[in-house]
């Protein structure tokens, strides 16, 4: 009779926090299936009623107990049930027929049983416990325990041998034990051992009608079973990992089993488990290759194998050839690229070379759920094979480096080296590592962190000059991100692919040398999509940049020439530097390579004086005859009060720099006008770091000084050819040069200016008949020049007349309203709207007393 377990949803049966103990009603073991598990659901005393679609759910880790007496993701396999209406059977009891998955291995299970709704959404939960034992299948808690009938069978024989001679019982009963002894040991699928207990049942069938038959049993006759179980069993117990601990290893870590280890492997093994415990080891232990089966290690999540002398690799795999194997199946059908290993801690104890190798004529190896520590060279390293120079491994879930490094001599070692290329690495943290992956051909990563470490002289987070594929890569305090340098000293070219890139460094890191995120040469196609970047804040220009590009034929020089950058979704909003095509310098924002830049303050308040102003942006220096570089901006104060728009475009006609505004047919100046106040101006060009740079200055050319407010800048389009930013706003003015020569006397589209009083936006010159009012449509209070009016489109009641005043421009939405102020107390207004929009006739008022 199946026990039924009682839970009230009042849960008053316990104390907070505790869980339910099951264990005296129900305990699961490994290989059970369909075992069911009957729970009698309370609310109050009274049976629960299952409304709203109400099903029975199991879910939790089986495994081992760790130190808060609970079972976790660290201790325990993941294990879950949802059952479903047909499994409520009445008076609020629900029969759940647990399938084997919830008992993939012994210890105890512990986790959550209660009830959800048709939504998934949970209404009651308890927290229950009970033993999961390891043995033969279908042994679930009974009050009659359930026997199969091959174990009826043997109760039988065991009764019957009591009637023979001493000799033959005691022969009888050691095969009889032999077969219990194989199904206790048993790690294969149900079908199998169906099929195998026919035959077993057979033969002791034929023993058994013999003894009770009266005719006497032979050796012959026990000699033919013994051969055909010994067969058969045999076969059966190849197929599971061989379990180290009963086949005598220790694991106490109180001896040195290295050489217990290899003598097992070379007996013959298809695969070791290491329970949890300590495995010592003073030498390499080898494992084979050429099987003609998949070969797998696995390790307990508590199994801690350390190193005790020098070794250069701990766990060799795919190191000595196989013994010619004998299987009825898969004859000549070598699986050396079928190789798993999972599980454990492995302690290198600054004795290892490294953790896990993996073996020359071996590949497709799968590594994962491991944690490594204090190796001196690497902790993984994927040797490349001699058939390919492809790994075709996944590296998953594994830790390494996790101590902290101090003085530790494993902080100069390769967190995984990879000989080759085409490999997988998924969900790891890497720290501690003077170069976290080191891998000569294309990597694939995911949700991957790799952490400089304390004290550590770090080089690369990722050195791959095979390339990279990525997404959710998160680069700590690493002063080269990402580079393609290979051993011979050179930059490859390839390719890097990334999605969601974040590098951080933390703010007492080592500043002695630039940050570069990525180092590369200019040749190799670069796509990105997402960036954020937090550089310490005690950094200041000194070449620190995301994308560091040289060049490919001169890689000592930066590089200006790269046409195969893509980048989008840039944070310039924290303390980072962003370079492109046409970047090299630190502390620089790059607005080319079709990169959209947030809106960013270029200054601070100030006053300055005549000819004084500050640096809003720098322009490279066009390498190449017919050269340029182009960008459109709105200059703002801070409250967005609008100033201007400017375009700036400089063109390298041989020896010679032009600058031309994208407003006019000629090229234009950028030296100040006597009427104007604040003008921008393009200086001489300055070498930056190595870079030839145009200054582009925000200046004042007045009399007296001038309150400069805090300004911003917008861009207004993306270009391929831009300009540089600087990261942080100017703060202190400083003296403007000489401004380039060889260009006409315009206005390069920027005559406005602010006075930080009256907020007047510019002046207008009324006295010139090139002056055009339809030209103003920006938002802002414009100063007349005053004089005679000769200006197109203003009221014709004032043309040829003197006229003074202001000129105010409010433009909402898609409608811009002009409204003149004349010094005879007479006001001029009109709008421009429509579709097409077009400008409306001049209406006037006159001003009378109040």
């Amino acid at each position: 009779m199946i026990s039924t377990i009682t839970l009230d949803t009042y849960k008053q049966q316990i104390s907070s926090g505790d869980a339910f103990n099951l264990s005296d009603s129900f305990n699961g073991r490994v290989g059970d299936e369909q075992v069911p598990l009957v729970v009698q659901f309370k609310e109050r005393g009274l049976a629960q009623q299952f409304q709203d679609g109400l099903v029975p759910f199991l879910t939790g880790f089986v495994g081992s107990l760790d130190e808060n007496n609970q079972v976790t993701a660290e201790t325990g396999e993941a294990v879950s049930y949802v059952g479903t209406s047909d499994d409520i059977v009445g008076l609020g009891r629900v029969k759940m027929n647990l399938p084997g998955t919830m008992f993939p291995q012994g210890g105890f299970f512990y986790g959550f049983l209660g009830l959800q709704n048709a939504d998934g959404k949970r209404v009651t939960t308890f927290n229950v416990w009970f033993h999961v034992y390891n043995g033969n299948p279908d042994m679930f808690v009974n009050k009659a325990p359930f026997r199969t009938e091959l174990q009826k069978l043997l109760d039988a024989a065991e009764a019957l041998i009591k009637q023979t001679d001493d000799q033959v019982s005691a022969q009888l009963k050691a095969l009889s034990d032999q077969v219990s002894d194989s199904f206790s040991k048993w790690n294969t699928d149900y079908a199998t051992i169906q099929q195998t207990v026919t035959t077993l049942t057979s033969q002791l069938t034929d023993l058994a009608q013999k003894i009770k038959d009266g005719n006497v049993v032979t050796h012959a006759d026990f000699a033919t079973a013994q051969a055909a179980i010994n067969e058969l069993t045999t076969g059966w117990n190849r197929f599971k990992n061989t379990n180290v601990v009963s086949a005598g290893i220790d694991n106490t870590g109180t001896k040195d089993v290295a050489a217990d280890l290899q003598a097992l492997i070379d007996s013959g093994t298809y695969g070791l488990y290491f329970p949890a415990g300590v495995y010592t080891i003073g030498k390499p232990v080898e494992f084979p290759y050429d099987t003609n089966y998949p070969y797998t290690v696995e390790l307990n999540a508590n199994a801690h194998v350390v190193a005790t002398a020098e070794m250069d690799a701990m766990f060799k795999l795919g190191e000595k050839q196989a013994t010619p194997d004998t299987l009825p199946y898969l004859k000549n059908n070598h699986y050396s690229e079928l190789y798993g290993i999972k599980g454990g801690y492995f302690h290198g104890n600054l004795n290892a070379q490294t953790a896990i190798q993996t073996g020359l004529n071996t590949k497709g190896f799968k590594i994962s759920g491991m944690t490594l520590d204090g190796c001196l060279t690497s902790y993984l390293h994927l040797q490349r094979s001699n058939e390919s120079f492809s790994h075709d491994a996944i590296v998953d879930d594994v830790r390494i480096g996790y101590v902290r490094a101090d003085e530790d001599a494993s902080k100069n070692a390769i967190g995984i080296q990879a000989d080759g290329g085409d490999w997988q690495l998924t969900s790891c943290y890497i720290a501690n590592c003077k170069t976290a992956i080191k891998s000569a051909g294309l990597v694939t990563v995911a949700n991957v962190h790799v952490f400089m470490g304390f004290d550590v002289d770090a080089d690369t987070a990722f050195k791959v000059p095979g390339g990279m594929i990525g997404s959710e890569v998160y680069i700590d305090s690493y002063h080269t991100g990402i580079s393609t340098l290979m051993d011979n000293g050179q930059y490859a070219g390839g390719f890097i692919s990334l999605s969601n890139l974040f590098y951080w460094e933390y703010t007492n890191n080592n500043i002695s040398q630039p940050v570069h995120v990525i180092d590369t040469v200019d040749d190799t196609a670069i796509t990105i999509n997402g960036i954020r970047t937090v550089f310490s804040t005690k950094r200041g220009n000194d070449g620190s940049q995301v994308i560091y590009l040289r060049k490919t034929d001169q890689q000592n020089a930066l590089s200006s020439k790269s046409n195969r950058l893509n980048i989008s979704g840039i944070d310039n909003t924290t303390n980072d530097d962003v370079a492109g095509t046409r970047n090299a310098i630190g502390d620089m924002l790059y607005s080319g390579a079709n990169q959209t830049l947030n809106s960013l303050t270029v200054t601070k308040g100030m006053t300055v004086a005549n000819n004084t102003g500050v640096i809003i942006g720098w322009i490279p220096y066009p390498e190449t005859d017919n050269g340029f570089y182009a960008q459109s901006f709105e200059v703002s104060e801070s409250n967005k009060y609008f100033i201007a728009d400017c375009s700036l475009r400089v063109i390298r006609v041989k020896d010679t720099i032009f600058v031309n505004n994208d407003k006019s047919n000629g090229y234009v100046s950028v030296r100040a006008s006597s009427n104007e106040d604040l003008q921008i101006g393009i200086g001489q060009p300055q070498t930056v770091n190595g870079k030839d740079l145009l200054p582009v200055y925000l200046y004042y050319n007045g009399v007296g000084t001038y309150y400069l407010p805090e300004l911003t800048i917008t861009l207004t389009d993306t270009t391929y050819q831009g300009m540089l930013f600087p990261h942080n706003p100017a703060t202190e003015p400083v003296p403007v040069p000489s401004l380039l020569a060889n260009t006409t006397n315009n206005s390069i589209g920027l005559s406005y200016y602010t006075d930080g009083a009256n907020s007047a936006k510019g002046i207008i010159d009324n006295t010139v008949s090139s002056t055009d009012l339809n030209d103003y449509t920006y938002s802002g209070i414009y100063r007349l020049q005053g004089g005679v009016s000769k200006w197109a489109n203003g009221p014709k009641s004032l043309d040829g007349a003197d006229t003074w005043g202001y000129l105010q421009v409010v433009t909402l939405d898609l409608v811009v309203f002009q409204e003149l102020h004349n010094g005879d107390n007479t006001i001029y207004v009109r709008n421009n709207s429509g579709s097409p929009s077009s400008w409306g006739t001049w209406k006037k008022s006159t001003l009378t007393d109040a």
